[in-house]
């Protein structure tokens, strides 16, 4: 029942953390072949940090951990 009531924001947090992952690889291909990279920082670490995150958020909401879901989905701003 919970993962119903928050499952169009963890759509929301699962693309923006996608988007994020995907401009860090393209980030880090660019410095392995020697071109400046799109951003500021290009790191394999804040992909691993990515998914973890993302699949702590969905472990909590499915699993029904509602206000630690929401402290996490708040952690980030």
């Amino acid at each position: 029942m919970l993962f119903n009531q928050y499952f169009s924001a963890f759509k929301v947090q699962l693309s923006h953390l996608l988007l994020c992952m995907i401009w860090n690889v393209v980030g880090v291909y660019q410095i392995a072949h020697g071109a400046q990279p799109i951003g500021p920082v290009a790191s394999v670490a804040a992909i691993v940090v990515m998914l973890f995150f993302s699949g702590q958020l969905y472990f909590l909401l499915k699993k029904g951990f509602e206000k630690t879901y929401l402290l996490l989905s708040v952690l980030p701003c």
